[in-house]
C-alpha cells in the first residue's frame, strides 16, 4: 500500500497476483487493521471528552476499562475482516467501495455511528438539493413575465425543477404544455425526472397534487398517492391548487371539509366553478350506471361526491 498514491492500480495487480490463500490473508489483515484504527480513534475521542469532566483517578479507571474494551473489540474486528475476506472482490472502485461500506456498517461500536452518519449525510444532501431549487426559482424565475418564463432555457435538473415549480405556482403549467403540442406527457417527463432528481416534489404537489402519481413506484395506487398529497395541503394553501388539478376527480374527492370551507370563502369564482363542475359531472356519470354495473367502490365514491356537492349547494360555498 506504500505506493498506492503514485500507482493506484498497483493494489489490483497485487491482489490479482496472489493465490486464493494469500488473497484471503491480505483482505483479512487489511480489514482488521482498519477496524482496529477506527476503534482506537473512537475510544481516544471518548476518553478525551470524559477526561475534561472527571478526576485523575477516575480518568485512569476509564483508560484501563477502555483498553479492556479495545481488546474485546479487536477480536471482533478480526472476525469482520475474515468474513469479508471470504467474499469475492469485484474489479474496480465500485467493489472496493462496497467492501468499505460493508466494513464500516459491520464494525463493533463504530458501525452504528457510520450508519447514522450516512443517513444524516443523505438527509443533508436532500435538503441541499431542495434549497438549490428554491434559490434558483426565487433568484432567476420569480420576476420573469409569463412569456419570459415559457421561453426560459432550462439547462440542467436544477433549472428544470425550478421552472416546473414556478409554472405550477402561477397556474401556468397547462398553458406551457399546450404550447408543446399534443404529446403533453413527453413534454412533461423531463421536468418530472428533474423534480425526482432534485427531491423538489413537495412544493410542486402543493399546487399540482394530480401529479403525485408521477412519483410513485410501480404497483402503487395513483388515487391513494393523490389523496395523500392533498391531505398534506393546508386549508390556506388549498387556494393555490391549480385549476387543471381541480378538474381531476381524484383531487376533488380528496379535499377535506376544512379545505372546502377555505375555498368557499376565498377561492376565485373560476376555481369554485371548475371544482363544482368536476363533482357534478362525475356524480351524474356514476348515478347513470347505478342501476346496472355500479360496484361497491362506486357507491363509496358517490357518497363522497354527494357530500361535497351538498356542501357546495349550501351557504358556505356561495
Amino acid at each position: 500500500l506504500a505506493n498506492f498514491r503514485t500507482d493506484p492500480n498497483g493494489i489490483f495487480q497485487v491482489i490479482n497476483s496472489v493465490d486464493s490463500s494469500g488473497l484471503h490473508n491480505f483482505i483479512s489483515n487489511l480489514a482488521s487493521s482498519v477496524a482496529e484504527i477506527a476503534i482506537v480513534i473512537a475510544l481516544l475521542a471518548g476518553n478525551l471528552i470524559i477526561s475534561k469532566k472527571i478526576s485523575g483517578s477516575a480518568r485512569d479507571m476509564v483508560a484501563n476499562q477502555s483498553y479492556s474494551i479495545f481488546s474485546k473489540l479487536k477480536s471482533g474486528s478480526k472476525k469482520v475482516g475474515k468474513g469479508l475476506a471470504k467474499r469475492p472482490i469485484e474489479a474496480g472502485g465500485v467493489g472496493l467501495r462496497r467492501v468499505g461500506l460493508g466494513l464500516a456498517s459491520r464494525l463493533p461500536v463504530v458501525g452504528g455511528a457510520a450508519r447514522s452518519y450516512l443517513a444524516n449525510r443523505k438527509a443533508k444532501d436532500k435538503e441541499d438539493r431542495i434549497n438549490q431549487v428554491d434559490s434558483y426559482q426565487k433568484n432567476r424565475l420569480k420576476n420573469l413575465s409569463d412569456d419570459q418564463l415559457f421561453g426560459y432555457s432550462e439547462l440542467g435538473a436544477t433549472a428544470k425543477a425550478a421552472k416546473l415549480n414556478e409554472l405550477s405556482k402561477r397556474g401556468k403549467l397547462d398553458d406551457f404544455l399546450d404550447e408543446k403540442g399534443t404529446d403533453r406527457e413527453s413534454a412533461l417527463k423531463p421536468f418530472i425526472d428533474a423534480a425526482k432528481k432534485m427531491d423538489s416534489k413537495k412544493e410542486l404537489l402543493k399546487t399540482q397534487p394530480d401529479l403525485a402519481g408521477k412519483f410513485i413506484d410501480a404497483g402503487e395506487d395513483v388515487a391513494e398517492a393523490i389523496e395523500k398529497a392533498v391531505s398534506k395541503i393546508s386549508p390556506k394553501d388549498s387556494l393555490d391548487i391549480s385549476t387543471s388539478a381541480l378538474k381531476k376527480v381524484e383531487v376533488a374527492l380528496s379535499l377535506k371539509i376544512n379545505q372546502l370551507k377555505e375555498m368557499g370563502r376565498n377561492a376565485t369564482p373560476e376555481k369554485k366553478q371548475i371544482l363544482q363542475n368536476t363533482i357534478n359531472v362525475h356524480l351524474e356519470e356514476l348515478k347513470s350506471r347505478f342501476s346496472t354495473d355500479v360496484t361497491e367502490k362506486d357507491e363509496s365514491v358517490i357518497e363522497k361526491l354527494q357530500k361535497i356537492n351538498d356542501f357546495m349547494e349550501g351557504p358556505a360555498w356561495s
